[in-house]
Parts: C-alpha cells; sequence; structure tokens
C-alpha cells in the first residue's frame, strides 16, 4: 500500500514537472515575442524622432524637409533607451531590454532631383492648379481664338510678303533689262544714222545719182575737171563706206545685247513665275487657321476658360471673323500662269523686232554695195530707205517713243503701285519702330553691373554645375534673345512664340503637371525682379534717379526667378532675355489689334505693315505701362490686368528642362541658405540590435533558435536580434 502511495507522488512530480517546462518555455518565449514588439516600435519612435528634428529656416522658407539640428545618432539612441526602459516614471520594467548595437543610415538627399521634385509637388498639388487656372488661364483665353487667327493671318502675310517683294523686284528686273536694250538702240548711231533727213541713209541714197552721173562723165571732162570729180567720188564713197561700217556694227552690237537681255529677262521671269506658285500654294491653304497650334489647344480645354469675377470678359468684342476676311482677299497677289507665258512671247518680240531692223540694215547694206559696183543709173535706194525706216519706226512705236508696248507692261506691273508706296512707308516706320524697341531692351543687357553680382553668379553657377553633375543630367541653356533687322518677320516670330505659351498653359492642364508645379512654386518662394526698377531705361520723363536700385539690384537674391527660367550665370542676361520675352508677348497681342484696326486699308499687305507698326508702338508703350505699374493690361479685347510674375510664371511653361529647372532651384536654394542640399537628407533608415535576459531554459530557446523556429540568437542567457526601420518626410 505504502509502494503505491508514492508511484502517485513520482507521477504527480513528473506531470508537474512537464507543466513547468511547457510553462517556462512559453514565458522565455513571451518575453522573446514582447521584446521583439517593444524593439520594432522603439526603432520606428526612434526614427520618427530623428526625421522630427528638420531644418526649421529651409520649411518656412522653402517648405522644404530636410534633416537638421541635433545629432541623429543621438536622438535615436536616446529614444530607444527611453523606449527600453519605460522612461524615468516607469516603476516596473517588465522587460530588460539592453541596447547591443544601433545605427542610423541617411537616405533620400533632398539635393536630388527627384526627391526634390516630390516634396516641390507635394506643397503645390492642391494650390497650384487652382491659382493658375484662375489667374492665368482664364485670363488669356479669351483671346486664343483671335491669336489663332493673327497668327495664321501673320504667318500668310508674312510667307506671302517675301515672295511678293522677290516676286516684284524680279519682274522689275526682266523690264529693267527690256528697257535697258530700247534705251540702248536710243543712245547708239543707229537711230540717227537712219531717221536723219541729211545724214546717214538718206545721204547715201540722195548721192548715189550725182555718184553714178560723175563716174560716167569722167571719160569726157578735162584732166583738171575730172580731179575734182575724182575728189567727189571718193568722198562720197568714204562717206557710204563709213557710215554703212558704223551701221553694221551697231546693229551687230544692238543685237546681241538685245538676246542677252532677253535670255536674262526671260530668267527673270521663269524665276518671278516660281515665286508666283509659291504665292498660290500659300493663298491655297489661307483658308486653314492655325489648327492644332497651342492657341487652338488652349481654347478647347473643357471647363478651363470659365471666366471668374468677369475677368477675361470684359472690354471690347473681339471678332476673328474679321481676321479671317483679311485672308480671304489674298487672290489679288496671284497672277494668272498665262500672263507670265505672254511676258515671255514679249521679250521674244522685242528681239524678234530688232532683228527685223538688223535684216533690213543687212539688206541695205548690201544693195547699196552693189549698187556703187554696179554703176548702175537705173537703180534708186529711196525704196530702201524707206522700208528700213519703216521697221525702224514699228520698233520705236513700241519700244522707244511712245513705247506702247512697255507703257502696256508698265501699268501692268505698277497695279498695286500706290498700295506698295503706302507699305513701304508703313515698313519704314515699323523699322525705326523696332529700331527704338531694340534699343532700349539692349539697354537691359548693357545694364552696369558689379563685382559682387558677378561673382555670386559664378558662385551659383558652381553650384548648379555640381548638382547636375551628381545628378546625371545634361544642362541646356536657353536661347538668348535675337534681334533681327526685319519688324514683320519680328512680329511673326512673336506669334509664334506666344503660341507656344499658350500649348504650355494646355499641356499643364493636361498632361504636363509637374512645369505649372514648379513654375507656381517659383513665383511663391522666390524673389523676382521688380519692374519698377528699370524706370529710367523705358519711360522717358523719368528721372536717371528713379528705378535706379543701385548696384545691388543686379545680385542673384533680385532676380531668382528671371535665373530659373533662363538660367543665365551672367548678372543682366537674365533680365534681357524676360524684357525681350515679354515685349515679344506684348507685340503678338498688338499686332494682333492691328491687324483688327487696319482692316479697311484693303490690301492684306499693308494692313500687315500698319498692324506691325500699330503692335510696336502700342508695344513700347506697354512696357512703359509696365516698369511704372508692374503689370500691363492685357488687351483691349480682354479688359485684365497681366502682372510682371505672371509673364514669368508663363515663361517657366516653355524654357528649361524639367532637369535644368531643378538644379537651379536647388543652386539658388544652396545660394541662400549655405546649405549642401545633396548632403540633406529626407530619409533615414535605422538598423537597432537589442537583447533581453531569459529567464528559464536558455540552452532549449537556443536549440529552437537554431532550429529557424523564431528570429534571432541566444548569447549565453539573453536573446538577442535586430530591427531595421525606414522613414521619410514623404
Amino acid at each position: 500500500m505504502c509502494g503505491d502511495k508514492g508511484s502517485v507522488s513520482v507521477y504527480f512530480i513528473i506531470i508537474t514537472s512537464f507543466v513547468f517546462l511547457f510553462n517556462a518555455l512559453f514565458i522565455d518565449y513571451a518575453r522573446i515575442a514582447a521584446m521583439n514588439l517593444q524593439l520594432e516600435m522603439s526603432a520606428r519612435a526612434g526614427v520618427r524622432s530623428v526625421l522630427s528634428a528638420y531644418d526649421e529656416t529651409l520649411y518656412e522658407k522653402y517648405g522644404l524637409f530636410g534633416r537638421g539640428g541635433t545629432d541623429a545618432e543621438h536622438i535615436f539612441n536616446q529614444v530607444v533607451d527611453e523606449r527600453f526602459t519605460g522612461g524615468e516614471g516607469a516603476a516596473v520594467r517588465w522587460l530588460d531590454i539592453r541596447r547591443e548595437a544601433a545605427h542610423i543610415n541617411t537616405a533620400q538627399l533632398l539635393g536630388t532631383h527627384s526627391v526634390f521634385e516630390r516634396q516641390v509637388l507635394e506643397e503645390m498639388k492642391y494650390k497650384a492648379p487652382v491659382d493658375f487656372t484662375i489667374e492665368l488661364i482664364n485670363r488669356f483665353k479669351p483671346l486664343a481664338e483671335g491669336l489663332k487667327e493673327a497668327a495664321a493671318t501673320v504667318n500668310v502675310l508674312e510667307g506671302i510678303r517675301k515672295l511678293y517683294d522677290e516676286r516684284e523686284r524680279k519682274l522689275d528686273q526682266a523690264f529693267a533689262l527690256q528697257r535697258s536694250s530700247a534705251q540702248s538702240v536710243r543712245s547708239s548711231p543707229i537711230s540717227n544714222l537712219i531717221e536723219s533727213g541729211q545724214e546717214g541713209i538718206s545721204a547715201i541714197a540722195n548721192g548715189y545719182p550725182s555718184y553714178v552721173s560723175m563716174l560716167q562723165s569722167l571719160p569726157y571732162v578735162d584732166a583738171q575737171h575730172a580731179f575734182y570729180i575724182f575728189q567727189a567720188i571718193n568722198s562720197y564713197q568714204k562717206a557710204a563706206n563709213t557710215t554703212l561700217n558704223e551701221l553694221q556694227i551697231s546693229s551687230r552690237k544692238q543685237a546681241e545685247a538685245h538676246l542677252a537681255n532677253s535670255e536674262k529677262a526671260k530668267q527673270a521671269v521663269n524665276e518671278a513665275a516660281s515665286l508666283n506658285e509659291q504665292i498660290r500654294d500659300i493663298v491655297n491653304k489661307s483658308g486653314q487657321s492655325a489648327a492644332g497650334s497651342g492657341y487652338e489647344a488652349l481654347y478647347i480645354q473643357e471647363g478651363a476658360g470659365s471666366s471668374q469675377n468677369g475677368q477675361g470678359t470684359s472690354g471690347v468684342p473681339l471678332k476673328s471673323d474679321d481676321l479671317k476676311d483679311i485672308r480671304a482677299n489674298l487672290n489679288d497677289y496671284v497672277i494668272d500662269s498665262g500672263w507670265f507665258d505672254n511676258y515671255q512671247e514679249e521679250t521674244e518680240k522685242q528681239v524678234q523686232d530688232y532683228d527685223a531692223i538688223q535684216n533690213q540694215i543687212n539688206d541695205f547694206v548690201q544693195k547699196v554695195r552693189g549698187a556703187m559696183a554696179s554703176q548702175d543709173s537705173s537703180l534708186s535706194l529711196s525704196n530702201d530707205v524707206w522700208s528700213l525706216r519703216q521697221t525702224f519706226a514699228i520698233y520705236k512705236q513700241k519700244y522707244m517713243s511712245p513705247a506702247s508696248v512697255f507703257n502696256a507692261r508698265e501699268q501692268e506691273l505698277n497695279r498695286t503701285v500706290k498700295a506698295d508706296k503706302e507699305r513701304k512707308e508703313h515698313e519704314k516706320k515699323a523699322e525705326s519702330k523696332w529700331s527704338e524697341a531694340r534699343g532700349l531692351l539692349k539697354k537691359v543687357n548693357a545694364l552696369p553691373g558689379t563685382n559682387d553680382a558677378s561673382e555670386q553668379f559664378k558662385q551659383l553657377r558652381q553650384r548648379f554645375e555640381e548638382n547636375m553633375r551628381l545628378n546625371g543630367a545634361a544642362n541646356q541653356l536657353s536661347g538668348e534673345p535675337e534681334y533681327g533687322d526685319d519688324p514683320s518677320e519680328q512680329a511673326d516670330k512673336s506669334m509664334t512664340s506666344l503660341g507656344s505659351m499658350f500649348a504650355g498653359m494646355a499641356d499643364s492642364l493636361e498632361k504636363v503637371m509637374e512645369a505649372l508645379y514648379l513654375g507656381e512654386y517659383g513665383k511663391a518662394r522666390f524673389e523676382f525682379f521688380e519692374p519698377e526698377r528699370l524706370r529710367s531705361i523705358f519711360d522717358k520723363n523719368a528721372s536717371n534717379s528713379e528705378g535706379s536700385g543701385g548696384g545691388t539690384m543686379l545680385e542673384v537674391s533680385s532676380q531668382e526667378m528671371e535665373y530659373m527660367v533662363y538660367g543665365f550665370h551672367h548678372p543682366t542676361y537674365n533680365l534681357a532675355s524676360a524684357y525681350s520675352e515679354i515685349f515679344a508677348v506684348r507685340l503678338a497681342i498688338r499686332t494682333m489689334e492691328g491687324l483688327i484696326e487696319c482692316k479697311s486699308m484693303g490690301h492684306p499687305l499693308l494692313v500687315l505693315a500698319a498692324a506691325v507698326v500699330y503692335g510696336l508702338e502700342k508695344a513700347l508703350e506697354d512696357m512703359i505701362v509696365l516698369v511704372k505699374d508692374g503689370s500691363t493690361p492685357l488687351s483691349k479685347y480682354a479688359a485684365v490686368v497681366i502682372r510682371y510674375e505672371d509673364y514669368l510664371r508663363l515663361f517657366m511653361l516653355v524654357h528649361g528642362s524639367r532637369e535644368a529647372k531643378l538644379g537651379r532651384m536647388i543652386a539658388l536654394i544652396e545660394q541662400k541658405t549655405g546649405y549642401r542640399l545633396m548632403y540633406m537628407p529626407t530619409g533615414v533608415s535605422s538598423e537597432v540590435t537589442g537583447s533581453v535576459n531569459l529567464w528559464f531554459l536558455p540552452g532549449i530557446m537556443k536549440q529552437l533558435a537554431n532550429a529557424g523556429l523564431f528570429n534571432g540568437k541566444v548569447v549565453g542567457k539573453r536573446y538577442e536580434t535586430t530591427k531595421t526601420m525606414a522613414w521619410s518626410y514623404l
């Protein structure tokens, strides 16, 4: 019986041991699980605490997050340790976690374009579309259709103008060659030899009977009389031969000149005909508006142009049909192909008419020489003289006096002479106005800089190039402003340039939102050059002291937005480019107005010339208003105001690559703050190793860890594991 009772105790002890062992394993496993959770939470808290130490200056001025302040390792270790211990007020420490190792790695450097852009887009993604759409796109949209038609009109007229002027020059050249041939005949001895009543061929014909009579009387006179007769005979022969030789030589030269001039004239007419066909092609296509242009792209934007607070709706109604009507009159510039064929025949006919004179001269010379040799008293040269004079009279009537052929041709060539004369006067005036505008714009480029400003731009360039190199991006500078000599061509270029801006606005609503955000970020965070500081240049009534700003006005800090748009590392180039482009925008809009204002002039090229004069005059006035008020009216057809910085926002859409814009922004921030954004992290990753003591069975837990039943390892009587955690501002 006693033995039975002892077996029960042993059995109970065995069962209890297994229960204790099971509980011990679960207690240690629970401590391991709790330790893993605590370690992960501590690492997360440590990383977030590290990122909470951001640079306040960078955020307040530029809205960017970058690590700054206290050392990251110190913050991380301090937070992790506090989380392990439960803080100073913790009464009970259930886990005696010990930090074995900890390390912080920086990531996502702010100077990297993708990181910088992501922060910019995050800040601007709600504000930029609303501001840009309401403030700018709605203002420009009412002009889109009119500018589309104006651009098409100016482009067509400018293309025709050059071809038209060249065609007319070729036709004038051909006509001048024809006149040269006739004038050469007029100034040659031929005219006098044929038409004179006492000399030339008349003298030969009139003296021939006496010449024959004297020859026949020689056998019947004495020696003394024979001497005088011989003298008279020799005098006649010499005079006749001299006249005939001179007539033949001059005639031959004139024939050669006629042929050479005719070939040149026909070549000029052929070239004029080719130019005429080019004009015909342009006119045939002139009915097409600027389909697919930037103007149209913005105009068809759904919902983008709904007016806000009446903006863009006030002003004089814009009738784009007036611009189409100008292009409807272009057929007047196309000459029928048969006209050129007739002109070719006319040049050939002039040669033929002169060849008839030459043939008559050759016949006359041959007959006179034969008559002088035959000494036939029955021959008469009067009919030959009359016939030669008649042939010459026909040529003279057509080409010399009254020059009926030339008069008719000149009347055709001068069909638009009055309009062309008036057009040339307007073009001359436009050249004067454009010269004035170029002079003012070049003054901006010639502003006196300082050594400090030059040094700042030199440093800025170094920062920019370093950032572009570290980002593996290529830099492409914007083109410098070009000042051509032709104001009409400049108006055409301005229309094209403004069309690109309209396309940029349309694209920003459809697909290129990044460019819009960058432009809006630049406007919100960077400084621009106050237009009033250039008043002394553009406003003749302003004193030299007005708006001077001293030598500091060309420093980097006063023209940050201009640098962002154009990227020139020079104190004046960015300003010069900005004002040149603003003038181009004003010229395009004002030229559109001019086309409508001058439509009543009728002659399309005259309308273009007058419109360019109007555009230049009004654009110059706009520049004066800009430097006085810091803004310009958009147009008489859209009574809204466009600020100087709004123009820069537009230009931001069409200038520079994404990489270049980001690189310039980063360089400007570094220049202003002295920071190196390429070494300023916006994210961190941590690696922390912790351990906790095992209470019961460290050997068994080590075997379980080696078997891979849980992460980490057992070292002595402590369980040890590592946690990795990463975080960033975005």
